[in-house]
């Protein structure tokens, strides 16, 4: 699997322009099961991360999260963390030498608040938008 900008999760061969190549050694790749945080450290400050809908494996340099709150719609947290608002979040605790190599820390992205309203008021939200 890949994380993109555009989309968030996806798989891997649903795209012919990956020039991504897995290592041959996959021992270090992480699983991730529907419904986990993917993020890539590298390009959070773009909007690189989602909720996976897919079970497969991502590159070790990816950060996986397992969602234990049931209450939680994926949809909603995948469009929140995804949005305008959070982008510039992540853009402001990136660190790096050039713009285009930042790296987001975990410990950094872990101390982050959002909102969580009610249930319902998520399933509004994910249906209005």
């Amino acid at each position: 699997m890949s994380v993109y900008r555009e989309y968030g999760v996806i798989q891997k061969a649903s795209r012919d322009d990956n020039r991504n190549v897995e290592s041959e050694d996959l021992s270090n790749y992480k699983v991730v099961v529907p419904g986990d945080l993917v993020l890539n450290k590298m390009k959070m400050w773009q909007g690189s991360l989602g909720v996976s809908k897919y079970q497969g494996i991502v590159s070790p340099a990816y950060i996986v999260c397992n969602v234990v709150d049931s209450t939680i719609n994926f949809t909603y947290l995948h469009m929140l963390l995804r949005s305008t608002g959070f982008k510039t979040y992540y853009n402001q605790f990136s660190y790096g030498v050039r713009v285009g190599q930042w790296d987001m820390h975990y410990d950094d992205f872990k101390k982050l608040l959002i909102y969580l309203p009610p249930r319902e008021e998520q399933d509004q939200i994910v249906r209005y938008l």
